[in-house]
């Protein structure tokens, strides 16, 4: 009885431990770009005004991003290039990483380019290499 139940045991933590655990390759972490209006001042890690268009004040209007990356970020500089709809580079930013891991930046930037629809693609700038991270489109109006 004391062998059944010992085996009945250790099959269903194998079976539990081995269903909860994580893959190798997996990360909670998505590839994305997030634009808003503002930081979230109870958890700074979310963005408020979650939005993809935004209205210029007297030629300008800050927004905050955040780019989230499978890969940790390792300390490495994130840069969001700005394109037009016939894909040229127009703008570009850069902001380091303000810790030497992690999947996450936020930060903002003040918009003082002309109104009209951007792609904006978020890249991990490397020492060696430049990482694509995600996109999304923003209308400036």
């Amino acid at each position: 009885m004391k062998t059944k139940i010992l085996l009945f045991v250790t099959c269903f933590s194998l079976v539990f431990f081995n269903s909860c655990s994580k893959k190798e390759g997996e990360s909670e972490f998505k590839n994305q770009i997030t634009l808003g209006t503002g930081l979230n001042y109870s958890n700074y890690f979310e963005l408020t005004g979650v939005s993809s268009d935004f209205y210029l004040v007297n030629g300008s209007v800050i927004i905050y991003f955040k780019v989230e990356s499978k890969q940790d970020i390792a300390g490495n500089a994130i840069m969001l290039e700005f394109r037009n709809l016939q894909n040229e580079v127009i703008h570009t930013i850069s902001r380091p990483s303000t810790q030497d891991y992690g999947h996450m930046l936020l930060s903002s930037f003040e918009w003082t380019q002309s109104a009209g629809t951007y792609l904006v693609k978020a890249y991990i700038v490397k020492e060696d290499s430049t990482d694509f991270v995600a996109e999304t489109t923003i209308t400036i109006h």
